[in-house]
């Protein structure tokens, strides 16, 4: 019998020992590698340390926008009135608890948890059991008192920390209840389990990937359909280049092919606003032919070379296309299918806006100093730097200096792609990642993902310059986390700061022109469409329906330079705001957020669209202040004359059959000059008949290459994303009657204020076409155009006579007496542009001053405002003269006395 036994014993402890040996085999030569993997992850760490963002200067040396280092709160809601440590709690603020009832729950539930026998992974399923500890009544008394001594020193209010504690529990307790019976679950869940459940305890990339993940799932069909478009993209560009000729079929066939593209891309969406309601697919179709119409557009003037540009763009070894698949493998992969499950049980039915960790951002410096005097009593709140942007005069800045944020998914990708990302740390990536990038990406993405990248403006148009260049560090740790040697090291590499053309005063000063002149110019407008309805022009008295608003944009530039001085939209909004965490930003927020919604039901023209870049963001109908450039096409072609003459007596002249309305005769007898002092449409409604005699092949085909010698509907090479240019390439073959219409800035022709400024630049330097730029680093090169000196001699004649002239649409007497434009020397052109019947016209002035010696060219807009330029002419000019008075080109101003 004792034999026995001990053969059963013997074989126990046999069997036991082949067990042992079996799995010591495993890890020590089955799964070697990973072992050693795992430890050195713990023994090493490896950091990536972000350069610190460059500042940015606005002329003068005006300091606008720079980096500084901020506290952020951070709740680990594992540790934070840990069960374990609610002894010290107690005997620190003894009137608040029961110590009977600690004793209890101490020596009874939590001490069960810490000695029970629980299979493999022991120490996850206690952690799950320690979480359920929290159900007690002593647990949740002592929670209540933590949460209402954090509320106390963080003045954070405790409904607020409430919400984010119930957040936290209704993921962990998700889990729990999918896992069931933590004592029996398998293992292999319960390791599942507890991977969602720390970090959703205590690592904010959690929720951000929470947040985060709805967005990335609808985004992989926009990058499917990306895929799918710019494949077809790629063999239209294919197939147009098989087809080209000669020079000049090539540029037919791309003028042809852009309209087509243009064409598919308008009856898709009329506009991008409208584009965002398409379904995904058709949103990339319209995006892909746009794309296509800009490669057209620029095949027109470079042929071949530029559509093989934009083929290889999509089809290289680092092309648009295999950047794109790669993209959407990675999303569809890492993310979409791995995380379904998750949203599907848990994650759809939350709703917030930060990640519920945090407690409080841009920490005053007292709380920081309250939460380490009370770290024992507040165990897993922690205060964490964190690189923030501060702006200075951002509301004056808004269409300039824009703003940064979190990259988002698509951005993210964008950011981690760009080449200098990884500049100067070939050998970090050599060393420890073996050479290989990918790896280092993926290292490299929670850290860049939390970084504040460019979104618009300059912030986003210089984003690689401002930001530096990353650093990286290798450190050995030992088991406490204790730093014992250094491997490697390279220090992150800060950019130089940015120094910008904008003069704040300027800008300040024209915003506020535009609010000092708001109430006068509304009242114009108001008796202009009242005597509108009164005559039966409208059927409605619009601006009694509708609030009137300033809304437009000026433009100032440097002549000698084309430095932009100022780029205004109006009205205007603060960015800073519009990112901000306080309670005064979230408001902020919510008042432009109602004012969308109650303008949304209104007429398009009617609405303020405050983040609209009016300045080089938006085309209009220029007006009569394209007569200048038409005037200059007729010159130089031949089919006008110092000589040549005109009598407009009548309301009306017939164009090829068609009737075109002169609006007001300018009467008989006119000349070049008397028809731009008078602004006379029927003039140019004759000659621009005559565009084509000096050689061209149409009279339309004249005008739009003189526009395209004077930037319109090109490359400029201005810094803003999202500049749009003059719709030239898109306008085809047009009739008589429609060239006639676009020599006085109507019918098709649409143009940008920034465009426009530039143009009057160009004629106050007499046929010197400045680069226009916002920062002093851009490479600003100008073009001489041929032009003859009589040309502009008779251009500025002209333009000094819309000013000074007894008949000249902006003289004193047609605005209220207003003698600024005099005083400053102008030299400058009105227009009043037609919009369609039924919606407001544009009013614009453009100029440049002093003529003798011209300093700054400018433009002001006042879109759908039912004003006349010469309405608008004082408000930018009474700024211009401020500028120059204080750059002393003019002398101060004498104040009359009564």
């Amino acid at each position: 019998m004792f034999n026995s036994k001990l053969n059963y014993l013997t074989c126990g402890f046999a069997l036991a020992f082949l067990l042992l040996l079996g799995r010591f085999f495993f890890m020590q030569v089955v799964n070697h590698e990973a072992y050693v993997a795992a430890a050195e992850d713990v023994r090493l760490r490896k950091e990536l340390l972000p350069p610190s963002r460059a500042s940015i200067y606005a002329a003068g040396g005006t300091l606008v926008a720079r980096s500084e280092t901020v506290w952020d709160v951070y709740v680990d809601w594992n540790e934070f009135a840990q069960p374990r440590s609610m002894r010290l709690r107690a005997l620190v603020a003894p009137g608040d608890y029961d110590p009977a009832a600690v004793q209890a729950f101490l020596e009874g539930p939590a001490r069960e948890v810490e000695a029970a026998s629980l299979a493999a992974p022991a120490a996850r399923r206690r952690f799950f059991l320690a979480w359920r500890l929290r159900e007690q009544e002593a647990a949740r008394h002592d929670l209540r008192q933590s949460l209402a001594r954090l509320s106390l020193v963080t003045r954070v209010p405790l409904e607020r920390i409430e919400e984010k504690l119930a957040l936290v529990q209704a993921e962990v307790d998700g889990l729990l209840a999918e896992l069931g019976d933590v004592t029996t679950a398998r293992s292999n869940d319960v390791n599942v389990a507890w991977l969602r459940a720390k970090p959703a305890l205590s690592d904010s990339e959690y929720w951000n990937r929470v947040r985060r993940y709805p967005r990335s799932a609808a985004f992989l069909p926009v990058l499917e359909a990306r895929v799918k478009w710019s494949r077809h993209e790629a063999e239209y560009l294919q197939a147009l280049l098989q087809r080209l000729g000669d020079d000049r079929q090539a540029r037919d066939l791309c003028g042809q092919a852009a309209r087509n593209c243009e064409a598919r891309a308008l009856a898709l969406a009329r506009d991008d606003e409208s584009a965002m309601n398409l379904e995904p697919a058709a949103r990339e179709e319209r995006a892909a032919f746009k794309r296509l119409f800009g490669a057209c557009s620029d095949g027109v003037h470079r042929g071949a070379v530029a559509l093989s540009e934009a083929l290889d763009a999509l089809e290289g070894p680092a092309g648009r296309i295999a950047a794109l698949e790669d993209r959407a493998l990675s999303l569809r992969r890492d993310t979409v299918e791995r995380f379904q499950g998750d949203y599907e049980r848990r994650w759809r039915h939350y709703t917030f806006e930060e990640s519920p960790l945090l407690l409080l951002r841009d920490a005053p410096r007292d709380v920081v100093e309250l939460l380490k005097v009370n770290a024992d009593l507040l165990p897993g709140v922690s205060c964490r730097l964190r690189a923030s942007r501060a702006y200075a005069h951002a509301s004056l800045l808004a269409p300039v200096l824009g703003a940064v944020m979190l990259p988002d998914a698509d951005r993210l990708d964008d950011l981690l792609e760009r080449g200098v990302f990884s500049e100067g740390l070939e050998e970090f990536i050599e060393t420890w990642f073996d050479g290989d990038r990918e790896a280092f990406v993926r290292f490299a993405d929670g850290v860049v993902a939390q970084q504040p990248a460019g979104s618009f403006g300059v912030e986003r148009a210089y984003d690689a310059r401002l930001s530096g260049s990353y650093g990286a560090r290798v450190s050995v740790h030992d088991a406490r986390g204790r730093i014992r040697s250094i491997e490697f090291e390279r220090a992150p590499v800060n950019a130089e700061p940015l120094h910008l053309t904008i003069d704040l005063d300027l800008t300040r000063d024209i915003l506020e022109s535009v609010a000092r002149w708001e109430p006068r110019l509304a009242a114009k407008a108001a008796n202009k469409t009242s005597e509108m309805l009164r005559k039966g022009q409208i059927p409605l008295d619009r601006w009694h329906r509708y609030k009137w608003s300033f809304r437009g944009a000026a433009v100032v530039l440097d002549v000698k330079t084309g430095a932009v001085l100022a780029l205004v939209s109006f009205p205007t909004y603060d960015p800073e705001r519009m990112s901000g965490a306080s309670d005064a930003d979230r408001v902020y927020r919510l008042q432009l957020k109602t004012e969308a919604e109650v303008e949304g039901k209104m007429p398009y023209w009617a609405r303020k669209t405050r983040q609209v870049n009016r300045a080089s963001g938006a085309t209009y109908h220029p007006g009569s202040t394209w007569k200048v450039l038409t005037s200059i096409a007729l010159l130089e072609e031949g089919g006008l004359s110092l000589s040549d003459r005109f009598d407009e007596v009548s309301n009306t002249i017939e164009i090829a059959g068609v009737k075109l309305k002169t609006g007001h005769p300018a009467g008989p007898d006119l000349g070049i000059l008397d028809a731009l002092e008078r602004s006379s449409n029927g003039f140019y409604y004759y000659f621009s008949q005559r565009l084509a005699e000096g050689g061209g092949t149409s009279d339309w085909e004249t005008m739009r290459l003189w526009a395209e010698k004077f930037g319109f509907g090109t490359e400029s090479g201005f810094e803003l994303p999202g500049t749009r240019r003059a719709n030239l390439a898109d306008i085809g073959r047009v009739g008589q009657a429609e060239v006639s219409t676009m020599s006085i800035g109507q019918g098709k022709l649409l143009v940008t204020p920034l465009e426009m400024a530039r143009f009057y630049a160009c004629v106050a330097a007499r046929g010197r076409l400045p680069q226009p730029h916002l920062s002093e680093e851009a490479m600003a090169l100008a073009q001489e155009l041929e032009v003859r000196p009589g040309t502009w001699d008779t251009i500025h004649e002209g333009l000094k006579r819309v000013v000074m002239g007894a008949h000249g649409t902006a003289r004193p007497e047609k605005i209220d007496r207003n003698r600024v434009l005099v005083d400053i020397r102008c030299a400058g052109k009105t227009g009043t542009a037609e919009n369609g019947k039924g919606v407001p016209d544009h009013a614009w002035f453009a100029g440049f001053a002093p003529f003798e010696d011209p300093q700054v060219a400018f433009v002001m807009l006042a879109e759908y405002s039912d004003l006349y330029g010469a309405d608008v002419a004082p408000v930018i000019g009474e700024c211009i003269q401020r500028y120059l008075v204080r750059q002393g080109v003019l002398p101060a101003p004498v104040v009359q006395r009564r």
